[in-house]
């Protein structure tokens, strides 16, 4: 495929709603996310009173998988903004970092109590990893290619990634690509005991005194075509793909000094591939989610290439109103960065947020900033050493992919 790859529709459902404006929305009311505390002391953010049947339109969608649903749901927006594209010619890809758990641990319990023979048969068929993707690709028809993958809470980045270079090989036309994760009260458990998720309401990315991630769940699909493509087909490209990329640090992150390294190499190789200089990054969009040396591997990063103070790039944080969203992140950071391009709002910080001391300096605005944004640059990354970027742009097409 030659010319630009572009963004041509965006799809979600989250705690903070299920349209890009919602979630700009959410963010710029500075109201810390809305979670809520579990019996045994723990903390969520979960989507309130989801019902599946008000996207999914067909018979059977009580009996997906929760992960299933989301990610159905959320690729209505998309389907309807390809409309009279030949199913044929549209790949999905989605991103997991549990695939669908709740529903293991349901099947597998069940056969321990009743015994295999009383056991559920339609439990079993949402217990794959990558049924959620196959489920999207039956109830659109969509047939170009069908794809899992997973890389802990950068599975969605990892997913658009992986779609771009199937666009780029010429295996679709267009690709409905993202991620998402249900809430799993077992796995957010078993993350609280091991230090990974916080029992903390009041925790929050970036912040003095955070304790970790508040657990949630969501999914998010991005449309990606040629430009090309979508001038054909009368579609209005919302924004340029100008580079992509990734980095991994073997042995993870956590306190690893190299990583902070590392991230920072990743975002001057994104913009030199975007054909860009620092000083025309508009917008930075971390991934940052409450850990305690995560947060600063990404934001130290940002800082070392972009200095401080408020002449440097302002940054946004998704993860500070819809919590760990997971395999969701990625693709929901990218979205509301196109939001913040369309509308040249960019959100403040929580009321009452207080920047880690290690952190000062960071440009996390402090009143909502209202001024162009042409170029946005999205990160994410894991403990287990994943490092992963995007830089979007409003109107310039995009050079290369490494």
């Amino acid at each position: 495929m030659t010319g630009s790859i572009v963004v041509t529709g965006a799809g979600m459902v989250t705690a903070a709603g299920d349209t890009p404006q919602a979630i700009l929305k959410a963010l710029l009311a500075r109201t810390p996310l809305a979670a809520a505390r579990l019996d045994d002391g723990g903390v969520v953010a979960s989507i309130a009173e989801f019902d599946p049947k008000r996207y999914i339109l067909r018979k059977g969608a009580k009996d997906l998988s929760r992960t299933s649903q989301l990610a159905c749901s959320a690729a209505g927006a998309n389907a309807r903004a390809i409309e009279g594209v030949a199913a044929e010619d549209v790949g999905v890809v989605f991103g997991s970092a549990w695939g669908s758990l709740t529903t293991v641990i349901e099947f597998e319990r069940e056969a321990y109590l009743q015994g295999a023979r009383f056991v559920d048969p339609i439990l079993f068929t949402e217990t794959v990893s990558n049924v959620p993707a196959g489920q999207v690709a039956i109830l659109y028809g969509w047939s170009a290619f069908n794809v899992t993958v997973s890389s802990g809470s950068a599975s969605g980045l990892a997913g658009l990634r992986q779609a771009l270079a199937f666009l780029e090989e010429g295996r679709a036309l267009v690709a409905v690509a993202g991620g998402g994760d249900e809430l799993n009260l077992q796995l957010l458990r078993s993350l609280r005991r091991s230090g990974i998720v916080t029992d903390r309401l009041g925790s929050l990315p970036l912040a003095e005194g955070r304790s970790g991630p508040v657990g949630g769940e969501g999914a998010c699909f991005l449309t990606i075509e040629s430009e090309e493509h979508a001038t054909s087909r009368g579609s209005v490209a919302l924004a340029a793909v100008r580079a992509s990329g990734s980095r991994f640090v073997p042995g993870g992150t956590a306190g690893n000094g190299g990583a902070r390294e590392s991230m920072a190499g990743l975002i001057r190789q994104l913009t030199a591939l975007a054909g860009l200089e620092l000083p025309a990054v508009d917008l930075v969009v971390l991934s940052a989610s409450g850990l305690l040396d995560g947060d600063v591997e990404e934001a130290g990063a940002v800082l070392d290439v972009f200095g401080d103070g408020p002449d440097a790039a302002p940054v946004m944080v998704p993860k500070s109103i819809l919590g760990e969203t997971w395999g969701a992140s990625g693709p929901l950071a990218a979205a509301v960065a196109i939001e913040v391009m369309r509308t040249s709002v960019v959100p403040a910080a929580p009321h009452g947020f207080v920047l880690s001391p290690d952190l000062l300096g960071l440009n996390l605005p402090g009143e909502t900033l209202r001024r162009p944004v042409r170029n946005a640059l999205i990160l994410d990354r894991t403990d287990s050493g994943h490092q992963l970027g995007l830089v979007l742009s409003l109107t310039e097409p995009h050079d290369a992919h490494d």
